[in-house]
């Protein structure tokens, strides 16, 4: 994806705002933490730079939303960090829900989705809450979870596309 893309699908949902999955959020958290993620268990394969491409992102826009399933798989993967952060790493996930727009989808309905099978309850929530009005845009590091999600036309963002765009320092988006 090029910077001019996805300055444009982020200015589009700039409203609507933006949904992490919850490597991303996992991210967020513990970032806030400690902005070297690269050292916690669960997120070695990002950098201090990730957290603040991540952190930047969520600033722009006017709407932050998750789903239960979300903080329910990063509050389990906080159990994993090491115990003189898990308290703030605890409240910072606390933080985040609190300024964010909840979405709940009910398993039920999720399970009635034929992709629950090959992405689980927790991706095809998402995908569920993309249906939700106004429509957010997720952004995941999952490729299955993207595909799905383009495939049905849904507002989504392959992080792993994205990670060397410059957001802080060259983006025309601030």
């Amino acid at each position: 994806m090029h910077a001019t893309e996805f300055e444009a699908v982020v200015r589009k949902h700039k409203t609507a705002g933006c949904l992490l999955d919850a490597n991303l959020l996992l991210v967020y958290v513990t970032g806030l933490c400690d902005p070297d993620v690269d050292h916690f268990k669960r997120t070695t394969a990002f950098s201090k730079k990730d957290f603040a491409l991540i952190a930047g992102l969520l600033q722009f826009f006017d709407r932050r939303v998750t789903t239960p399933n979300i903080i329910t798989e990063v509050s389990n993967l906080l159990g994993h960090v090491r115990a003189h952060y898990q308290e703030r790493a605890a409240k910072a996930l606390g933080e985040f829900v609190v300024s964010a727009d909840e979405l709940y989808i009910p398993s039920r309905q999720a399970t009635d989705d034929e992709a629950h099978t090959r992405l689980g309850v927790s991706d095809v929530a998402t995908i569920a809450s993309t249906h939700q009005l106004p429509e957010p845009l997720v952004l995941t590091t999952d490729l299955d979870l993207h595909l799905e999600l383009s495939r049905r036309g849904r507002a989504s963002i392959n992080y792993n596309h994205v990670r060397s765009y410059e957001f802080l320092s060259g983006s025309r988006l601030q």
